[in-house]
């Protein structure tokens, strides 16, 4: 939508990209959705006109190179936290604690961090995991953990504010970050839970992909 206002002002005209919006470049999805068609039938557009791409995390700006965009119009430019929220603190504690964190949707994977999480509990590991978050896939990874006997050891904690997200990773021990890219294309770029568990002392366990590697 601002490609023509910065056209008709000679403006320069900067972008950033975050993951999905980068997987619609190429994915059919771009054309399934009517939200979706605006920005199919203009990418191409806007792509020609930026001046510079600010892309979250490497991958994001690797693939926008591979799409044909010269790498000279783009720069690497990752999310920051705030490390006055995030921070470690003294944990005393009988257990271990793991924590995710994200919306219920694909590519956040969360189905195989109960999987995982189930597994280390059958193996011996005296641990809890709490899950932040909400979403479409809620009954699915509600009827996961039973179908896993993990039940009595996940809470489903819901959406909660920046301070009692800080709260809950301050108290953890490990975050894990399943992610995956989806049928259709759909990224992490730079995690932003993994980098506030990083500052609150607790460990990410994550998948290769995205931004989490960087």
């Amino acid at each position: 939508y601002g490609v023509r206002y910065a056209e008709q002002r000679d403006l320069p005209f900067v972008v950033t990209f975050h993951g999905n919006d980068v997987g619609l470049l190429t994915s059919r999805r771009r054309f399934l959705r009517p939200d979706y068609w605006p920005y199919a039938a203009g990418a191409h557009r806007m792509l020609r006109r930026m001046t510079v791409g600010l892309c979250a995390s490497t991958e994001l700006r690797d693939l926008l190179v591979d799409y044909g965009v010269e790498p000279s119009r783009l720069i690497v430019y990752r999310l920051g936290i705030d490390l006055t929220l995030f921070r470690p603190q003294e944990r005393t504690r009988d257990r271990l604690e793991a924590v995710m964190i994200g919306r219920f949707v694909e590519k956040k994977g969360f189905e195989y961090g109960i999987e995982g999480f189930a597994k280390a509990v059958r193996e011996g590991v005296n641990g809890h995991l709490t899950i932040i978050g909400a979403g479409e896939r809620e009954r699915r990874l509600k009827d996961l953990a039973a179908s896993l006997h993990a039940a009595d050891r996940i809470t489903f904690a819901g959406v909660l504010p920046a301070k009692e997200v800080a709260s809950t990773l301050a108290g953890a021990d490990v975050l894990l970050a399943p992610s995956v890219t989806t049928a259709g294309g759909d990224r992490e770029s730079g995690l932003i839970a993994a980098k506030e568990a990083s500052a609150s002392g607790v460990v990410p366990i994550g998948s290769r992909h995205g931004g989490i590697p960087e």
